[in-house]
């Protein structure tokens, strides 16, 4: 038991109250640790539930719900599940009572995955904030959101997740068939 608070005093020391939860859990660091964590004054904010639906820890993602912790879930869990190919996260979150909440980003994600395993160049847009700067990122540049790089998916996973987004009606759904049909015809340029 000494080692694991020693780990989890590491992590608060190392990353501070703010991030010691996110990084343990990106770091696979057990349950043990992370009520410790807990106990010794971690916050536990949707950072933490971001890592966990990237990395796929249902383990940790039921523990964080059966905490009370539920609340501090954001739009982005559902984003970074997609990002990762954790489409099984995916249906968990929106399955939950209440379902976990998305916004476009969740069907940019798609996107992004498709336009890089395709080679195209991508633009990022974002018609909700005027001060957004839009970036063009070419194939092969790291395309990073939130701090996360998409994972490289098989053909089939992102199929599956398309199919999965448009079906569920995911904010900007509508749009995102076309806009897989053109990025695999490698027409033009993908707007995210």
């Amino acid at each position: 038991m000494e080692g694991r608070k020693e780990r989890a005093r590491k992590y608060l020391y190392t990353r501070g109250p703010e991030d010691a939860m996110s990084f343990a859990i990106e770091d696979g660091q057990d349950l043990s640790v992370l009520r410790i964590l807990i106990g010794l004054g971690a916050k536990v904010w949707h950072t933490s539930w971001n890592v966990a639906c990237y990395t796929g820890n249902f383990e940790v993602m039921k523990f964080l719900d059966s905490n009370g912790y539920w609340s501090e879930i954001n739009t982005e869990a559902i984003s970074c599940a997609i990002r990762a190919g954790q489409l099984e996260v995916a249906k968990w979150l929106r399955a939950h009572d209440p379902p976990a909440p998305w916004d476009m980003d969740v069907t940019n994600a798609c996107l992004v995955g498709w336009a890089k395993a395709a080679g195209v160049p991508l633009r990022t847009e974002k018609d909700d904030d005027p001060n957004y700067v839009s970036k063009e990122y070419q194939p092969g540049e790291r395309m990073d959101m939130y701090g996360q790089q998409p994972k490289d998916l098989p053909q089939p996973l992102r199929q599956e997740i398309t199919d999965w987004l448009v079906g569920e009606g995911a904010p900007e759904a509508d749009r995102l068939a076309s806009f897989v049909q053109m990025v695999k015809e490698g027409k033009g340029r993908a707007g995210a």
